[in-house]
């Protein structure tokens, strides 16, 4: 079984970390609550001429029980 953590596209004027509750929120169905941020990755793709940044946000504790998307993009699979 592979685990990708839930992400997406920072907004205009949203912060990193606004962006990591929401996405959580959405993804799983938990409110957390951010500390900072413990990893970046960076690589620019050159066929699409697209700088891309990650940034992995280090969770201090959260609330609610985590369930599974039921949309396949979200499906967990087993390898």
């Amino acid at each position: 079984m592979f685990w990708i953590p839930p992400g997406g596209g920072v907004e205009r004027e949203e912060s990193p970390f606004d962006c990591a509750k929401q996405e959580v929120m959405e993804e799983t169905g938990v409110d957390i609550d951010r500390d900072r941020v413990i990893y970046v990755r960076q690589w620019v793709d050159t066929e699409l001429d697209y700088h891309h940044v990650e940034l992995f946000i280090l969770v201090k504790s959260f609330c609610g029980k985590p369930a599974q998307a039921t949309t396949p993009k979200f499906r967990l699979s087993h390898c």
